[in-house]
């Protein structure tokens, strides 16, 4: 099982193995898994930050890959360098970040614990954060990072992704619930299944794994 360092992330992987009767599993918690820095904005409920910032600043901020919010100064109480559980990465935690970031901070733990685990025919539970979630989508997919910027993914859906250990290959990816899918003009959802030329992708994102 591999969550965050965030309360919320933590108490839901606690949820979910109570639930299944896995409370003996193995948790890691990583860092990289943690939400988003949202820099200035952090601290902030949505309706106060939109009257500062204005509802457009903010939604650029948060869907164009390239952006982000303002810097959180390192002296805010709020920083998670001041927080004892990062002092041991104070000097990487961020003060802000773009999805661009994220990506690249997820980087490591895609490679040394998501794909070298199913390499090794391990079932793995990951619990994390919205725009996590749709970072390791795309890096499984070989999408692009602003492909699908407006699409959600849904709050306590849980995606399953099947992993082919003849063909090291991801070979399928779907939201575990029907009724989203019958009535997902809720939702704009974020794409998870593979076609032919994702999978080719996805097979040579395997290949680039440490254990090849």
């Amino acid at each position: 099982c591999f969550t965050s360092l965030l309360k919320r992330a933590i108490k839901s992987l606690f949820i979910i193995q109570e639930e299944m009767d896995y409370l003996w599993l193995p948790v890691y918690n990583i860092w990289r898994l943690n939400d988003r820095m949202l820099g200035s904005l952090t601290g902030f409920h949505r309706d106060r930050a939109e009257a500062l910032f204005g509802q457009n600043q903010i939604k650029e901020w948060l869907t164009r890959p390239e952006l982000s919010p303002p810097l959180l100064e390192e002296s805010n109480i709020l920083h998670p360098r001041l927080n004892d559980k990062y002092r041991h990465i104070s000097s990487v935690v961020p003060s802000t970040e773009t999805l661009i970031d994220i990506r690249k901070r997820l980087l490591p733990f895609f490679y040394d614990q998501l794909l070298n685990n199913l390499y090794l025919g391990q079932n793995i539970l990951v619990v994390t954060h919205e725009d996590i979630i749709k970072a390791i989508i795309r890096l499984l997919n070989n999408y692009t990072v602003d492909e699908f910027s407006q699409q959600e993914i849904p709050i306590g859906i849980p995606i399953i992704f099947e992993f082919s250990l003849n063909t090291h290959q991801l070979v399928n990816g779907y939201y575990l619930s029907s009724t989203i899918l019958e009535n997902n003009n809720q939702y704009q959802l974020f794409p998870t299944g593979f076609n032919d030329e994702k999978l080719n992708s996805t097979k040579e994102i395997i290949k680039q794994s440490p254990l090849e």
